[in-house]
């Protein structure tokens, strides 16, 4: 007969990818509505080759992930790119369980998580109290309706300075217009620009 070292006629796959750390795949914050991709490799790390299927729906954000391809066949000591899709359809956060199945036997699982989000801008020195951001679904500024400047001399002219602060974790561009009928009397510098998450 043949003898065989111990494992030596066991199939066995490792997830690899730099985003995965621990057992979990991170996506970053994503606009709402859009999608993001993470790639995974599967490498079959024994000297036989191996079916695997993937199975998702362990959570209730299924309709949040997809993978694919859901199964296939790795070659010995070779490997296969998976391909994980995220698309957020609310302010949230999303999380779900893929497993893997090697020749029908448990192989492993991977917990994804994801956050959908939506630019969310205030204005800290015209707000006094900050905004609760939550599940608002349309991008906004917040700031107090009025507020004043000191009473000027005619002719002189005077400023007043505010901070603006994007709430959420995704960059965001804004643009800042004054009504027609102010116009030559104020103005606004710089009247546009861009944020960074949480800057």
């Amino acid at each position: 007969g043949h003898t065989f070292s111990t494992g030596q006629l066991e199939a066995r796959v490792r997830m690899v990818s730099g985003a995965v750390r621990g057992g979990k795949l991170m996506f970053p914050a994503c606009y709402v509505g859009d999608s993001q991709y993470q790639i995974v490799k599967l490498k079959n790390t024994s000297n036989l080759p191996l079916v695997f299927n993937i199975h998702h729906g362990f959570a209730k954000d299924i309709d949040a992930f997809a993978v694919k391809p859901l199964s296939g066949a790795i070659g010995a000591n070779d490997f296969v790119l998976v391909c994980i899709k995220f698309t957020p359809q609310q302010c949230r956060t999303y999380k779900q369980l893929i497993k893997c199945t090697i020749n029908g036997s448990e192989g492993g699982e991977l917990l994804v998580t994801g956050a959908g989000s939506i630019p969310q801008v205030y204005c800290p020195d015209l707000l006094t109290t900050p905004p609760q951001i939550g599940h608002e679904m349309n991008p906004r500024i917040y700031m107090d309706e009025f507020f004043a400047l000191q009473p000027t001399a005619i002719g002189l002219t005077s400023q007043r300075q505010f901070r603006l602060k994007n709430c959420s974790r995704i960059p965001c561009r804004y643009f800042c217009s004054l009504p027609p009928g102010a116009d030559g009397v104020m103005s606004l510098s710089p009247s546009s620009g861009f944020l960074k998450g949480n800057e």
